[in-house]
């Protein structure tokens, strides 16, 4: 199922992953940008972020710092996180210097 959803041209981008362990691959990801609120005192803040879901079945252990490319556009990653059943990689992105 879950590949079949990484599948769906309507759903994902082709990318680039690019790690020192394990070089650069073509993969499959959903982008998003979800808002992030936060509270600091009694002042709300809306914060964009960039997330890509990416299949656990494309990469075994994605880390910090690695490179995702998407549209041409470089983006470092700055955290990993992985869903509840173990099939989907959660990273927030940030642009590449």
């Amino acid at each position: 199922m879950v590949d079949q959803m990484f599948s769906d041209p309507n759903l994902i981008v082709a990318a680039e992953y690019a790690s020192p362990s394990v070089g650069s691959r073509s993969v499959r990801v959903m982008v998003r940008q979800p808002d992030q609120i936060s509270d600091f005192m009694q002042v709300k803040a809306v914060i964009g972020s960039l997330v890509a879901d990416i299949s656990a079945s494309q990469i075994d252990n994605p880390q910090e710092d690695d490179i995702l490319i998407i549209r041409g556009k470089a983006y470092q990653i700055k955290q990993v996180e992985k869903d509840s059943l173990g099939l989907i990689w959660k990273l927030q992105l940030r642009e590449a210097a």
